[in-house]
């Protein structure tokens, strides 16, 4: 699946066994919904963390069942989560809205000194050529993220899916 998104600068979100969004200085992996989310209502849990830069986030259920409408088209049984920095307020909190079999769809904002909203504006299957070129491209970054960073390098590479 390709997503695309509207900013300022171009983004493109594809879905591989995982989403990879990228752009001018971004690059992340991040699963397509949190896996077993917590009940609404239910304490935190470590959204993100990354000590060599000093980065940590927070998050928790907001709302489950909910729907929402994007450029691309309506979603039902939606999760909505609420993403935070601890102690820094200045940053507001992030609502990811993530749709079953697709994934984050639309991210708001609320308080905080940045405005920041993603909307969905497009999504489609990847043909088995588009997927392996996407797949490559992301074996090339991961390899890249060996040679440029030191932390990086200690995690586990990736690996392409085995073979059908």
């Amino acid at each position: 699946m390709i997503v695309t998104l509207p900013m300022k600068t171009e983004l493109l979100m594809v879905a591989l066994e995982g989403l990879v969004w990228s752009g001018p200085a971004l690059f992340s992996m991040a699963p397509p919904m949190p896996k077993n989310p917590a009940a609404p209502g239910a304490g935190s849990y470590l959204q993100g963390y990354a000590p060599a830069v000093d980065f940590i986030d927070e998050a928790r259920t907001s709302k489950t069942g909910q729907s929402t409408c994007v450029r691309a088209k309506c979603y039902d049984g939606v999760l909505v989560t609420d993403e935070w920095i601890p102690n820094k307020a200045s940053d507001g909190h992030q609502l990811k809205f993530y749709a079953p079999g697709v994934g984050n769809v639309r991210v708001d904002f609320r308080g905080g000194d940045e405005a920041e909203s993603l909307v969905l504006v497009q999504a489609r299957t990847l043909s088995s050529d588009e997927l392996a070129k996407v797949r490559t491209g992301a074996l090339k970054l991961d390899a890249r993220g060996y040679e440029v960073n030191s932390d990086y390098a200690q995690t586990a590479r990736a690996e392409a899916p085995p073979a059908v």
